[in-house]
């Protein structure tokens, strides 16, 4: 069955999709699967989000209900896609470090385009 958003056909998504499902999340085909699993994680209480935890939190809701899943994925990856910072360890990827690994991308992301002076 063909995905409703088109970029949950991502390899990034893909795999999400398959996390979600082994941590018996289901997963919701209306937002991008990385963005669930990112949440999951926050969910767990597990990750160390350090002293401003609002910062992901924030970011992550903005772009779960309010950006289009493209516009997401497009600002994720950033102008050269060459350049992904997906910190995902090599090996057997478990759904806690992939969730983290997406957190740390938004959090780069959005410190690569903040108009800091």
């Amino acid at each position: 069955m063909p995905e409703r958003i088109p970029e949950n056909n991502d390899p990034l998504n893909k795999l999400a999709k398959a996390m979600l499902k082994l941590v018996g999340v289901y997963p919701h085909p209306d937002a991008l699967y990385c963005l669930q699993l990112a949440e999951w994680g926050i969910s767990t209480g597990k990750l160390d989000l350090g002293k401003y935890p609002e910062i992901f939190t924030e970011n992550l809701d903005a772009f779960l209900y309010r950006w289009k899943p493209k516009a997401v994925m497009e600002f994720l990856k950033g102008p050269d896609e060459d350049e992904i910072q997906w910190h995902v360890p090599r090996g057997p990827i478990r759904p806690l470090s992939l969730a983290w690994a997406v957190l740390d991308q938004i959090e780069s992301r959005v410190i690569a385009e903040a108009p800091y002076d």
